[in-house]
């Protein structure tokens, strides 16, 4: 082992390491000192380019229990595991400014959840490296591509917590925009942690020196470009932009399990850190008079300095965006009253229940479950979009697995035609659907009712009359409340499993003809999605002498997955045969749905596969297609 990576290494860590006990082994070790440049971003880096430090004893928060929800992509999340108490001494004992800040930096991410972090090596990140090294708390895993990396940390969206990463200086950051503007379109938590070059080297022809000031513009929901470390600077401030930095994440809090989903904007925060020379934990004198001011809820607990508490509530309430207006198109909603809203899920209209993709998609159990009430009272099909995570599960009640081929044909088109339409999750695949929406809209009262936690407007189609920030279950107990409606004996009704008919008959007091009538549509609808699935299976049925095309390729691959798995969608034509060809058999509804729509990009899919898997805990199936496999062959060293 090199004298530099001791240098690295507390003695307590190289203990453990030369035992095995951190299952990392450095491949090589340049010198970081006396100016060396990142182009050898190899000195962390193992024999196989890659390490990952996930013994139990370094992980708190594990998210076992999200490979357990059958809803994609985020899972319901387990209750972390006590964290071991920093020892705050040590910080007194750190050899220098650099190393404080870096050890600090991580310690405060983990007390907020965030534990997991990628490091993409190079020396000019050292004291941020250390401070994972050296953390009980923290996941190391190093990769040597920062763009790979990216999209990693992007798919471990399961874990409902951010990951973060932490790149060198120079053209190392610029590497992580495809995955900043995925996270921004896609409304998911990222946490950038780079290194820079210090003030006095910046416009001046310094070597590896670029403007990272703000290099992701619009797409980061908050920068800072910190401040070389100095002993004038209290601890306490460093601390307290972590904190901020992880709300603005929209990162779910470690302490706070009773937040199911985050009910706000999520997104990626960008730290810029500034750092002289000595990178390495290299004895230099500072002033211990920066650690003044910790309070004992810091230095003697896991807490962190700043908690965030979002509200148990939904944010804002279902009553407050009516009453108050908040909605779509630059928020103009229509002024009415809560039970003038519902009243177009209860009067004569024939509607459609749409389970989207990406923010404000199902989250958790009870979403499902109170769409499938929703849907048998009001006669109403589900139609589902592949990301939604209800689209292959066969046991949800009236989904028309099939309605993209539906609408090929205008007869198709002229039965699934809705006066009213309540979307769950913001992305849809089928562009036929968003056409008939838009064609429906233009033929008098159209309806057509967005839900989602998020505020960002989303309507690609520009027919969303009403938006609403909400969650689904949220919703729809908003729903049954404003109707004096026990929603409770729905519930048990679902949960002793009845058949559709006795769910029917339960909510018979609160029907009417018109009702019974959507029924009717909705069985013909049902019909002619089975007799679609039966022409599908008929056409598709190979013998020795044909050839294999990709919806049949879609098709065969859901059917032949039996145990429970991660499977990654990329974009173009896979996600649409999946969409399209895909069947569900009783095996289906264990698979965990993921894909890249925010931006619908071809890059990145093989990390963000693998990503998801690893969030999810399971093994990955990822659907890819060439120039996307080829645009991400470095993921494939990890």
């Amino acid at each position: 082992m090199s004298a530099f990576t001791d240098l690295f290494m507390g003695e307590q860590d190289l203990r453990n390491r030369r035992q095995g006990g951190l299952g990392c082994t450095v491949r090589s070790a340049t010198a970081a000192e006396n100016g060396a440049e990142d182009s050898s971003r190899t000195q962390f880096a193992t024999a196989n380019g890659n390490c990952c430090r996930s013994s139990p004893d370094h992980v708190h928060g594990k998210s076992e229990a999200c490979a357990s929800n059958p809803l994609a992509p985020n899972g319901i999340r387990s209750a972390p595991e006590e964290m071991p108490v920093f020892d705050c001494s040590n910080l007194q004992r750190e050899s220098n400014l650099n190393s404080l800040w870096g050890c600090a930096t991580i310690e405060e991410l983990c007390r907020n959840g965030i534990d997991t972090f990628f490091v993409a090596p190079g020396s000019r990140s050292a004291p941020l490296a250390v401070g994972v090294v050296r953390s009980p708390h923290a996941k190391l895993n190093v990769v040597h591509d920062e763009r790979s990396a990216g999209f990693w940390l992007l798919d471990l969206r399961a874990r409902g917590r951010a990951a973060a990463i932490i790149t060198s200086s120079g053209t190392a950051v610029a590497n992580l925009m495809p995955a900043v503007v995925e996270a921004h379109m896609d409304n998911l938590p990222l946490i950038l942690l780079t290194a820079d070059r210090p003030p006095e080297l910046r416009d001046i022809g310094a070597n590896q020196t670029i403007n990272q000031v703000n290099m992701f513009g619009g797409y980061t929901r908050w920068f800072a470009d910190m401040p070389c470390p100095t002993d004038e600077i209290p601890l306490r401030k460093l601390l307290s932009d972590v904190d901020y930095a992880v709300h603005m994440s929209g990162s779910l809090p470690l302490f706070d399990l009773s937040v199911g989903v985050a009910a706000q904007d999520c997104g990626p925060v960008h730290m810029n850190f500034m750092f002289r020379e000595h990178l390495a934990p290299i004895p230099q004198p500072w002033a211990s008079a920066c650690l003044n001011g910790l309070s004992e809820l810091w230095t003697q607990t896991v807490r962190p300095m700043t908690v965030y508490n979002p509200s148990v509530q939904p944010s804002p309430s279902l009553v407050d965006a009516i009453l108050n207006g908040r909605g779509a198109h630059e928020g103009q909603l229509l002024s009415r009253t809560m039970n003038d809203l519902f009243s177009f899920l209860d009067r004569s209209f024939f509607g459609v229940i749409v389970a989207g993709g990406g923010p404000g998609s199902l989250q958790c159990e009870e979403d499902k479950l109170y769409i499938d009430i929703l849907s048998e009272e009001l006669g109403w099909p589900v139609v589902a979009d592949i990301g939604s995570g209800i689209r292959l599960d066969k046991e949800c009640s009236n989904l028309v697995m099939f309605a993209d081929q539906i609408l090929v044909s205008s007869n198709g088109e002229a039965l699934l035609d809705p006066q009213v339409v309540v979307q769950f999750g913001e992305r849809l695949v089928s562009k036929r659907f968003a056409n008939m929406m838009s064609r429906a809209s233009g033929k008098g009262k159209f309806v057509h009712i967005l839900v989602s936690p998020r505020q960002k407007r989303s309507d690609q189609a520009l027919t969303v009359t009403h938006r609403l920030q909400s969650t689904a279950s949220d919703f729809i107990a908003n729903f049954y409340t404003a109707r004096n409606v026990c929603l409770g004996r729905f519930v048990a009704s679902k949960n002793e499993k009845c058949s559709p008919k006795c769910l029917s008959d339960a909510t018979e007091e609160f029907r009417d003809k018109s009702v019974l009538s959507s029924r009717l549509k909705l069985d013909r609808i049902l019909v002619v999605s089975s007799r679609v699935n039966d022409l599908l299976m008929s056409e598709m049925e190979v013998d020795g002498e044909s050839e294999l095309h990709e919806p049949w390729l879609a098709r065969s691959l859901i059917e032949s997955i039996t145990h429970p798995c991660a499977l990654y969608i990329g974009n173009s034509m896979p996600i649409r045969d999946i969409e399209m060809f895909a069947s569900a058999n009783e095996f289906s509804s264990v698979l965990r749905v993921g894909a890249n729509r925010g931006a619908s990009g071809i890059d990145g899919v093989v990390s963000s596969g693998i990503g998801f898997g690893l969030g999810l805990g399971l093994p990955s199936v990822i659907v890819v297609g060439d120039m996307s496999l080829l645009h991400d062959m470095n993921a494939l060293h990890f």
